[in-house]
């Protein structure tokens, strides 16, 4: 490329696309491809199109009216049409967009780069820590995607310091590209911390929920721990009279509660809530005498972010990601030890002078942790790499130099 050509290249902003697809039910990575999108729009510094999906299209535009983006019905679990999509016809689209940089968001790049400059988000690196939690083939099939989109990616983004420390465990020659930007809590749930029981009481009583009640939130998967939670406020409940309802929100299993061991019928005092609105949980949240997530693995873990940002004191895990992200604020347990936990869901019911921290605390760990922030530290990423591929002399092979 000539200098006259890196000099053009470097006055314009990169074009960047994103991978934003996310189902109508924003939780765990799909909330993160939803926020990241919204919030990086308000970043002048690139120009973005968003892959999104064509039934979630206008929630992403609600948000960013004049967003520019490329739709697909395609979804990667889906095989083998979700693969063909990925390793495609998405390097296509990105080629015939002549995207600068491709962002891929969810722990996998197409096998042909969509942009000269690649940058991959790991969320976990479960399959590689826990591939018994999905099966020989699928886990295999993951750690294959997450091998080849390490060694291929620009630059790695982690959400935490326990996940970018887990991929250099697994895939030591990543060592050097990653950089950690940490996920971030809604406005919602920051603006829920002001709510009262005007609105929590009516909120509650539409949904159903008993009250008082810990909360659980997540889906039923092993490594959320549910049984031994239930387990523990089983042991809480009958040694302490406390009036409490754990009340879990997450997808039901396909059997029923029955399914969760520990669960069911076994106790009245555990309410399966089912899935819950968006609207619907900030309020949940605030609602709450304790949030509880003694999760055994997470690469994050959202729920200990938003239960803190509405300031309802959270009992959460000693290990994984976990203290990283409640940064002190949260009361920390062995999530393999049943006694422990109990006793942790005791003290935090009772103790008022650890109640009153956590209250104070926890809301002020959470303002450290927007999507503003992170959408701003992803995009500088997205700057130092464009900033860099001009002085290499690449910059501008992607899109248009004019």
């Amino acid at each position: 490329m000539s200098p006259a050509r890196i000099r053009t290249a470097v006055r314009r902003p990169p074009h960047v696309l994103v991978d934003a697809r996310f189902s109508a039910r924003r939780r765990g990575g799909d909330r993160c491809r939803y926020e990241l999108a919204a919030h990086l729009s308000d970043h002048a510094a690139a120009r973005y199109t968003f892959l999104t999906y064509a039934d979630t299209q206008a929630m992403l535009l609600d948000r960013c009216h004049d967003a520019q983006t490329v739709t697909t019905d395609s979804r990667p679990n889906r095989h083998p049409q979700g693969d063909i999509f990925e390793h495609v016809s998405l390097p296509l689209t990105g080629r015939r967009l002549r995207a600068d940089i491709y962002h891929g968001t969810f722990n996998m790049l197409p096998l042909a780069a969509p942009a000269p400059i690649t940058v991959l988000t790991i969320h976990d690196m479960a399959v590689f820590a826990h591939p018994e939690a999905y099966g020989r083939r699928f886990a295999a099939y993951g750690r294959a995607l997450i091998r080849a989109g390490v060694r291929r990616a620009t630059q790695i983004l982690s959400v935490s310091d326990a996940t970018a420390r887990e991929i250099v465990r697994y895939l030591p020659h990543a060592e050097g590209k990653i950089v950690t930007i940490r996920n971030g809590v809604g406005k919602e749930f920051v603006q829920a911390a002001s709510l009262g029981e005007a609105e929590v009481g009516p909120a509650c009583s539409r949904l159903g929920i008993p009250r008082p009640y810990v909360l659980f939130v997540g889906n039923l998967e092993p490594k959320k721990n549910l049984p031994r939670l239930i387990q523990a406020f089983q042991r809480l409940k009958a040694s302490s009279g406390l009036p409490h309802t754990l009340v879990i929100v997450g997808e039901r299993p396909p059997e029923g509660p029955d399914g969760v061991p520990g669960g069911g019928e076994q106790s009245r005092a555990i309410h399966f809530a089912g899935y819950v609105e968006d609207a619907d949980l900030p309020v949940l949240y605030r609602g709450a005498d304790l949030v509880a997530y003694p999760s055994t693995y997470e690469g994050f873990g959202m729920p200990v972010l938003e239960g803190m940002a509405a300031g309802a004191p959270v009992l959460t895990s000693s290990v994984s990601s976990l203290p990283e992200v409640a940064g002190g604020a949260a009361m920390l347990v062995d999530p393999y030890d049943v006694e422990e936990i109990a006793a942790g869901l005791h003290r935090a019911l009772t103790d008022r002078a650890w109640r009153a921290g956590a209250a104070v605390a926890g809301p002020a760990r959470a303002a450290v942790l927007s999507w503003a922030e992170n959408a701003r530290q992803t995009s500088e990423v997205y700057h130092r790499l464009w900033e860099r591929a001009a002085a290499e002399g690449t910059a501008g092979r992607g899109g248009k130099t004019s």
